[in-house]
């Protein structure tokens, strides 16, 4: 039997108008599908750029900065998968435009820092992005100029590492507390050469960076920082992947998984596992491996690792990827059914069961990649309730000066360092958990009494000092 012409109309008009107009529910969009690609919208995005960053926040993805046309952008958006919709986030004030900065989530803030500003300009600069009050707060007394470093987040600091820093090639490396608003340098890795376009990962007690570019070229070395310790340690590169740079890393639980890159004109798609407990390489299988690239994203699901995306020679763009499963070192490749236009320079971000790609070196805005045939990803820790107290907040010396301490109680997972901006006292300490900081405070030769602080974590100790 057929349905009059009139009758089918009505059906498909009544079936246009009940569609939302951002799409289906949240509840159908939370429900997807293994393996489909599926689009986002672009209405109310912050525009076609690369070299910008994201983060993830636990509900949306906050995406800001980077470079397309001549242009610096100092803007960015949230963008919420559920609702398919883009939220414009409130302007960082002074903070300028820029590309190839880092970008790191607190847990309450986004923090970015660093990267380019006009070309060949680098800058030391940052904010705190809080969205809940949609409101930016600058940071202050920054490290020196870079781009092209790595940042991760330990649960209480932001660490930075590498990069160009005016002109050179970096070793140094600095963490930043957001809740004292204060810097601190950390140790220089002895026998690790400084580099650009390396990466970086956070293991949950150290600090893990590998590959790059140094003056020399690309490299396959990397060393492991501890920031508990503030030491160094380097990798083995007995098995390790070829030096390459502009590659991906990631990890995932026990092992740095790194893959791709470029060395020298040499374009790659291949990889390794590096665990740090024995401090080896296993090779990352090339059966069924993508094709050769670089600049690509690498998201960890909790139990693959999904690459996509990236540049090569004969391709262009590229709009393929690979999904990697270290259990049985094996690869199946991403669908190509509704994927987005290939790209490189773009974000990637996982939110639990999809990879968010967006931006890039495209005009397309991106798409979600929907990877739920696994078991979703536990949660990752909380970061330790970090509450610190002082055996003593104040100290008395006479005018010849001498010796004092004070005990500093901790979680033991929780870091802490001493600093003071006082020439006349000197302090050596930092440790986690608790512990103890000795200062020695110099003789008063300037017929005043002195006061001066001693800034312990959070906590503050006042130190002062008779005249002669």
């Amino acid at each position: 039997m057929r349905l009059p012409g009139t009758l089918i109309a009505l059906a498909l008009l009544f079936l246009i108008m009940w569609i939302p107009s951002g799409g289906f529910s949240s509840r159908a969009q939370s429900l997807c599908r293994d393996g489909v690609w599926s689009d986002i919208s672009s209405l109310g995005d912050p525009g076609e750029r690369y070299g910008h960053s994201a983060i993830w926040t636990g509900t949306e993805m906050i995406t800001w900065g980077g470079y397309n046309n001549r242009i610096f952008f100092d803007n960015g958006g949230r963008y919420n998968p559920e609702t398919n919709s883009w939220t414009p986030i409130s302007a960082a004030g002074t903070l300028a435009g820029r590309r190839y900065h880092v970008a790191v989530w607190t847990g309450t803030e986004m923090i970015v820092w660093g990267g380019s500003v006009n070309g060949n300009q680098f800058s030391n600069t940052g904010a705190r992005y809080n969205p809940t009050s949609d409101r930016w707060t600058t940071i202050s007394n920054a490290p020196t100029s870079r781009y092209a470093h790595t940042a991760v987040w330990t649960g209480s600091y932001m660490i930075i590492w590498g990069g160009n820093e005016n002109s050179n090639f970096t070793t140094n490396g600095f963490r930043y507390d957001p809740r004292a608003d204060s810097w601190q340098p950390i140790a220089t890795p002895v026998g690790l050469a400084g580099r650009r376009y390396h990466t970086a990962v956070w293991t949950g007690s150290e600090m893990i960076v590998w590959g790059g570019e140094s003056i020399n070229g690309q490299v396959n070395t990397g060393g492991i920082y501890n920031p508990a310790t503030d030491s160094w340690k380097l990798t083995s590169t007995v098995n390790a992947p070829s030096p390459r740079d502009s590659h991906t890393a990631v990890w995932s639980g026990s092992e740095m998984i790194v893959w791709g890159g470029i060395q020298g004109s040499t374009y790659l798609n291949s990889g390794g596992r590096y665990n740090p407990a024995t401090d080896r390489w296993t090779p990352v299988g090339s059966a069924g491996a993508p094709s050769v690239r670089q600049d690509h994203s690498a998201v960890w699901t909790g139990n693959e690792m999904i690459v996509w995306g990236g540049v090569a020679p004969i391709q262009g763009a590229i709009d393929t990827g690979g999904r990697y499963n270290p259990a049985s070192d094996s690869w199946r490749a991403t669908d190509t059914t509704g994927t987005p236009s290939g790209r490189y320079f773009h974000t990637a971000v996982w939110t639990g069961n999809e990879m968010i790609v967006w931006g890039g070196a495209t005009a397309d805005p991106g798409g979600r990649y929907c990877a739920a045939g696994g078991a979703p990803p536990p949660p990752p820790p909380p970061p330790p309730d970090c509450a610190y107290s002082l055996s003593s907040t104040s100290a008395t010396f006479r005018a010849s000066g001498g010796s004092g301490a004070v005990n500093v109680s901790a979680p033991k997972d929780c870091p802490w360092s001493a600093s003071t901006s006082a020439t006349w006292i000197n302090v050596n300490a930092g440790s986690s958990g608790d512990g103890q900081v000795s200062y020695w405070v110099e003789r008063n030769t300037t017929g005043s009494t002195r006061s001066a602080t001693i800034l312990i974590a959070d906590q503050t100790l006042t130190v002062t000092q008779r005249r002669r």
